[in-house]
């Protein structure tokens, strides 16, 4: 399994892996229940999550993931002087 800097397994090499593992449509499918974990507790989940279960490819559903996590994401605070 691929590990994180960190040496945890995260859900989304999980998700890959399972796309290797079991082909395209089958990991595709099995990613779909995991979304709601991903996207939890970021603003306008339900809209992303009806977007991403039309997809059948994993490729436009990590490019998807990484547009909305990037401007979602909770950005570190600048440290005060």
């Amino acid at each position: 399994m691929r590990q994180s800097k960190n040496g945890s397994t995260s859900s989304a090499n999980i998700s890959v892996l399972s796309v290797e593992h079991k082909g395209e449509r089958a990991g595709v499918i099995e990613l779909r229940k995991h979304y709601s974990g991903f996207l939890r507790g970021l603003p306008h989940v339900s809209r992303i999550r009806m977007e991403l279960m039309q997809f059948t490819e994993a490729a436009p559903i990590f490019e998807h993931l990484t547009k909305f996590l990037e401007l979602y994401s909770p950005r570190p605070q600048p440290a005060l002087s």
